[in-house]
């Protein structure tokens, strides 16, 4: 077996950072996100893949985040109730890449992060796309997502100063809320509030919040080896071709919506 690692290439080229795996009849990719610059391609590897009897990964890393695994397994447990609201925040100062902006080299990232959450695709979304720096390079991108009773709202840009560097995720359910800031890997709160309602009367309840550390897991192994597990054993990966292909597939749709400046409702 043998590994080839890649750099990502110009914006304008198909394939971004892949790990190779090769065995005695043909070779397993793990690309990194997003799998192409357009969803007939990303497809069209899908199906090649299946076609071969290859693995197909995708680097979503952040399904891989120590604190964002175990918020996962909270929600799955129904720690937080029915999921409301979703809010991501990315935000920097620095000049936007000339190769990618905001929405592919961001935003990427939370809607992923969003449908693995609540292990569903959005049914509508809405974008706005800001170039003003660089022409044809959004600096910014908000996004809307619609997933019938919740909705994840995505803020993304590298041209706000007053933070410093922020990355960080609010999930509000019917029973409890919890806030994941990404620079911190480990640390997972969870706010015990809540509205309740007696006799006829709507009460906030708020009962303070808990800290929890999860284990230092390094993303990036965590991905890999799960990665080869898969090229040997046929076991799943958490971010296989499909996802990355309705991945991009929506940011298509972030887009069209940016363009068009209307809610896009997703096939």
């Amino acid at each position: 077996f043998f590994f080839l690692m890649i750099r990502r290439p110009p914006r304008s080229t198909l394939f971004p950072y892949t790990t190779l795996f090769r065995s005695n009849d043909g070779i397993d990719c793990l690309v990194e996100k997003p799998l192409s610059l357009n969803s007939e391609d990303a497809w069209d590897m899908v199906e090649t893949a299946e076609e071969h009897g290859r693995t197909l990964g995708v680097g979503h890393i952040f399904r891989y985040h120590p604190a964002l695994s175990e918020l996962k397994n909270r929600i799955e447990r129904g720690e937080l109730g029915k999921i409301k609201y979703l809010n991501t925040n990315r935000f920097s100062f620095r000049v936007p890449r000339e190769t990618a902006g905001a929405l592919y080299s961001l935003a990427v990232h939370d809607i992923d992060i969003s449908n693995y959450l609540l292990e569903n695709k959005p049914e509508s979304l809405y974008c706005n796309l800001d170039s003003v720096i660089r022409e044809n390079v959004d600096e910014t991108a908000t996004i809307t997502l619609e997933y019938g009773d919740a909705t994840s709202v995505i803020n993304e840009s590298w041209q706000v100063p007053v933070h410093g560097k922020r990355r960080d995720l609010t999930v509000v359910g019917s029973e409890k809320a919890a806030y994941v800031d990404y620079l911190e890997d480990t640390v997972i709160e969870l706010h015990d509030s809540r509205v309740r309602e007696y006799n006829g009367d709507f009460q906030a309840q708020n009962e303070g919040k808990q800290v929890y550390k999860t284990d230092n897991k390094e993303p990036l192994k965590v991905e890999v080896s799960e990665f080869i597990e898969a090229c040997q054993s046929g076991s799943e990966l958490r971010a296989p071709g499909e996802v990355g292909a309705e991945t991009v597939e929506l940011l298509e749709l972030c887009e069209k919506s940016s363009s068009e400046d209307q809610v896009v409702t997703v096939d």
